[in-house]
Protein backbone atom coordinates (compact mmCIF):
# COMPACT_ATOMS: atom_id res chain seq x y z
CA UNK A 1 0.00 0.00 0.00
CA UNK A 2 1.13 3.51 -1.11
CA UNK A 3 0.88 5.82 1.70
CA UNK A 4 1.36 9.63 0.51
CA UNK A 5 1.63 12.40 3.00
CA UNK A 6 0.51 16.06 0.91
CA UNK A 7 2.39 18.94 3.05
CA UNK A 8 0.63 22.15 4.15
CA UNK A 9 1.97 25.06 6.15
CA UNK A 10 -0.31 23.67 8.81
CA UNK A 11 2.05 20.22 8.63
CA UNK A 12 5.57 21.53 7.61
CA UNK A 13 8.33 24.36 8.95
CA UNK A 14 10.63 24.86 7.02
CA UNK A 15 12.55 25.87 10.69
CA UNK A 16 11.83 22.14 11.56
CA UNK A 17 12.52 21.07 8.52
CA UNK A 18 14.67 17.76 9.25
CA UNK A 19 11.99 16.62 11.68
CA UNK A 20 8.94 17.68 10.23
CA UNK A 21 10.32 15.31 7.62
CA UNK A 22 11.95 12.66 9.53
CA UNK A 23 8.58 12.34 11.31
CA UNK A 24 6.52 12.33 7.92
CA UNK A 25 9.15 9.69 6.60
CA UNK A 26 7.81 7.53 9.65
CA UNK A 27 4.25 6.66 8.19
CA UNK A 28 4.75 7.76 4.33
CA UNK A 29 6.42 6.28 1.08
CA UNK A 30 5.47 9.01 -0.75
CA UNK A 31 5.67 12.94 -0.02
CA UNK A 32 4.36 15.68 -2.04
CA UNK A 33 5.32 19.47 -0.93
CA UNK A 34 2.19 22.15 -1.38
CA UNK A 35 1.98 25.51 -0.51
CA UNK A 36 -0.05 27.41 -3.01
CA UNK A 37 0.48 30.62 -0.56
CA UNK A 38 4.66 30.41 -0.56
CA UNK A 39 5.73 33.09 -2.36
CA UNK A 40 9.44 31.51 -2.19
CA UNK A 41 7.98 28.05 -3.39
CA UNK A 42 10.49 27.49 -5.90
CA UNK A 43 13.26 28.41 -3.17
CA UNK A 44 11.85 25.97 -0.66
CA UNK A 45 11.11 23.37 -2.89
CA UNK A 46 15.05 23.01 -3.65
CA UNK A 47 15.63 22.54 0.28
CA UNK A 48 12.35 20.21 0.84
CA UNK A 49 13.37 17.47 -2.16
CA UNK A 50 17.59 17.79 -1.09
CA UNK A 51 16.30 17.05 2.62
CA UNK A 52 12.88 14.89 1.64
CA UNK A 53 15.72 12.66 -0.30
CA UNK A 54 17.69 11.62 2.46
CA UNK A 55 15.22 9.99 3.95
CA UNK A 56 13.45 6.86 3.18
CA UNK A 57 10.80 8.48 0.94
CA UNK A 58 10.33 5.85 -2.32
CA UNK A 59 9.11 9.36 -4.09
CA UNK A 60 9.25 12.83 -3.82
CA UNK A 61 7.09 15.07 -5.68
CA UNK A 62 6.49 18.82 -5.93
CA UNK A 63 3.16 20.48 -6.36
CA UNK A 64 1.73 21.75 -9.59
CA UNK A 65 5.09 22.69 -11.66
CA UNK A 66 6.71 19.79 -13.58
CA UNK A 67 9.38 22.19 -14.85
CA UNK A 68 10.05 23.09 -11.46
CA UNK A 69 9.49 19.38 -9.98
CA UNK A 70 12.36 18.69 -13.28
CA UNK A 71 15.15 21.46 -12.33
CA UNK A 72 14.98 20.46 -8.55
CA UNK A 73 15.54 16.72 -8.70
CA UNK A 74 11.94 15.85 -7.68
CA UNK A 75 10.84 12.44 -7.91
CA UNK A 76 7.75 13.77 -9.99
CA UNK A 77 5.19 16.49 -9.82
CA UNK A 78 1.42 16.44 -8.29
CA UNK A 79 -1.09 18.21 -10.71
CA UNK A 80 -4.77 19.72 -10.36
CA UNK A 81 -7.50 18.17 -12.10
CA UNK A 82 -7.15 21.39 -14.69
CA UNK A 83 -3.61 20.42 -15.21
CA UNK A 84 -4.53 17.34 -17.22
CA UNK A 85 -3.33 18.54 -20.43
CA UNK A 86 0.50 18.94 -19.07
CA UNK A 87 0.53 15.34 -17.94
CA UNK A 88 2.43 14.09 -21.39
CA UNK A 89 4.79 16.62 -20.94
CA UNK A 90 5.50 15.59 -17.14
CA UNK A 91 5.69 12.20 -18.57
CA UNK A 92 8.69 13.28 -21.23
CA UNK A 93 10.76 14.78 -18.80
CA UNK A 94 11.31 11.37 -16.61
CA UNK A 95 8.29 12.50 -14.08
CA UNK A 96 6.37 10.50 -11.82
CA UNK A 97 2.89 12.07 -12.13
CA UNK A 98 0.16 11.95 -9.48
CA UNK A 99 -2.99 13.79 -10.40
CA UNK A 100 -5.68 15.40 -7.92
CA UNK A 101 -8.93 14.06 -9.75
CA UNK A 102 -12.87 14.49 -8.40
CA UNK A 103 -15.07 12.50 -10.92
CA UNK A 104 -14.48 9.22 -13.00
CA UNK A 105 -14.18 10.89 -16.14
CA UNK A 106 -11.20 12.84 -14.94
CA UNK A 107 -9.76 9.34 -13.57
CA UNK A 108 -10.23 8.10 -16.95
CA UNK A 109 -8.71 11.12 -18.76
CA UNK A 110 -5.59 10.87 -16.53
CA UNK A 111 -4.88 7.50 -16.83
CA UNK A 112 -5.49 7.80 -20.42
CA UNK A 113 -3.00 11.07 -20.48
CA UNK A 114 -0.33 8.41 -18.44
CA UNK A 115 -1.00 9.70 -15.06
CA UNK A 116 1.49 7.37 -13.03
CA UNK A 117 -1.54 7.42 -9.44
CA UNK A 118 -4.52 9.78 -9.15
CA UNK A 119 -5.67 11.10 -5.63
CA UNK A 120 -10.08 11.33 -5.46
CA UNK A 121 -11.10 13.35 -3.77
CA UNK A 122 -12.85 14.54 -1.07
CA UNK A 123 -14.93 11.76 -0.21
CA UNK A 124 -15.68 13.20 3.00
CA UNK A 125 -17.02 16.99 3.87
CA UNK A 126 -13.77 19.02 4.26
CA UNK A 127 -14.08 22.50 4.22
CA UNK A 128 -12.83 24.70 1.11
CA UNK A 129 -12.76 21.37 -0.80
CA UNK A 130 -15.92 21.35 -2.96
CA UNK A 131 -18.72 18.96 -2.76
CA UNK A 132 -18.03 15.76 -0.80
CA UNK A 133 -17.84 12.84 -3.96
CA UNK A 134 -18.92 9.90 -0.70
CA UNK A 135 -18.06 6.68 -0.71
CA UNK A 136 -20.16 5.06 -3.32
CA UNK A 137 -18.06 7.35 -6.25
CA UNK A 138 -14.76 5.84 -4.59
CA UNK A 139 -15.91 2.43 -5.29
Amino acid sequence: MIAYAVTDPSTLDFNHLDSDLQRFSQKASMIVYRDKANADYDVKAIDFVEVAKRLDFEKVLVHGDRILAETVKADGVHLASTQLDTIPDAKARNLFVVVSTHSLKEVQEAEALGADMVTFSPIFSTPNKGKAVGLEALK
